[in-house]
């Protein structure tokens, strides 16, 4: 799911994105998410507030904009940690 084609052409890089990655609400959370982590989180903070704070040095959240666009699935949900994947982190 996410997989990006990712080519070099004559020394620049491009992307290819999948259909469905770039219209609607799917385009909108890659486009928050390529922010800076500060940014994410204080936004995500907005969307939860009063009952919750996201904090960019600890939590984690997917998709992590174009180049991470993976999207969390119950059960197979992979957190990045310390430079490791952790499973099922946060089930």
């Amino acid at each position: 799911m996410g997989q990006l084609d990712v080519r070099s052409v004559k020394g620049e890089s491009k992307i290819a994105f999948q259909k469905r990655d770039l219209k609607g609400s799917r385009l909108r959370c890659l486009m928050l998410t390529s922010l800076p982590r500060k940014e994410v989180a204080r936004r995500l903070t907005e969307l939860v507030q009063p009952y919750g704070v996201v904090d960019s040095q600890n939590d984690a959240w997917m998709p992590r904009g174009f180049l991470e666009p993976d999207e969390a699935r119950l059960g197979e949900i992979r957190v990045k940690d310390a430079g490791k994947f952790v499973e099922g982190a946060g089930v």
